[in-house]
């Protein structure tokens, strides 16, 4: 028989699991969370951690190979949420907004945030986001890190439970394998009104820099 979902512990809460558009085909995969290309993936492994239980580890080079929609590189994953580090340059967001990319209506996503610039190359490059009808970007100032642990396998399927980072017990509730963010701001718009909103701007800018230099 299979095991029940162990029901959320104190201090869990309840989150959505695999936030869009990243986990669709044809949406752009962060750079961070690439594989390294084989004929069959490397096999995560689970790690005892004296501190955090089990853990997942994907024996991968962050970084390298091509990107697989839909996958993420565990280990690298929790190093940029827990670091707030831009998912696509991998850099550290220090100023400015951290900006996702997400669906309307899911306050949670296991997308780690992108510098401002970042986000506008993604959409960019990836068009298709444009079209979209409740493909959503969140500008946050921070974000509550919670920690996503598998309880247990029911017929084939993962459940999960969201403790908060670091909290007392979490060793003991499950595997951990990402980490779930959740931005301290509900306010979300369209991602072609904010594609659209910076094009105009950027374009209002470069006529105001010619207006300078003519009149030099």
């Amino acid at each position: 028989m299979s095991p029940r979902w162990a029901e959320l512990t104190r201090g869990a809460i309840a989150l959505p699991l695999a936030p869009a558009p990243q986990n669709l085909p044809g949406f752009p995969t962060l750079m961070a969370h690439a594989r390294e290309y084989h004929r069959t993936p490397p096999r995560p492994q689970t790690w005892r951690d004296p501190v955090r239980g089990d853990v997942l580890h994907c024996p991968c080079e962050p970084g390298a190979g091509a990107p697989v929609p839909g996958r993420y590189c565990s280990s690298a994953q929790r190093l940029l949420m827990a670091g707030r580090r831009c998912g696509h340059c991998g850099e550290v967001i220090e100023t400015g907004p951290l900006v996702f990319i997400g669906i309307i209506g899911r306050p949670a996503t296991i997308a780690p945030p992108l510098h401002t610039a970042c986000a506008r190359a993604a959409v960019r490059v990836f068009p298709r986001l444009l079209s979209v009808p409740n493909a959503v970007v969140t500008e946050a100032a921070d974000y509550a890190l919670y920690e996503r642990r598998l309880t247990a396998l029911d017929d084939g399927r993962a459940r999960y439970t969201y403790p908060r980072i670091d909290l007392d017990g979490n060793a003991e509730r499950g595997v951990l394998d990402l980490l779930v963010v959740v931005p301290d701001t509900r306010n979300s718009i369209p991602v072609a009104h904010w594609h659209s909103d910076a094009v105009t701007a950027a374009d209002a800018h470069g006529r105001s820099a010619g207006t300078e230099v003519a009149k030099r």
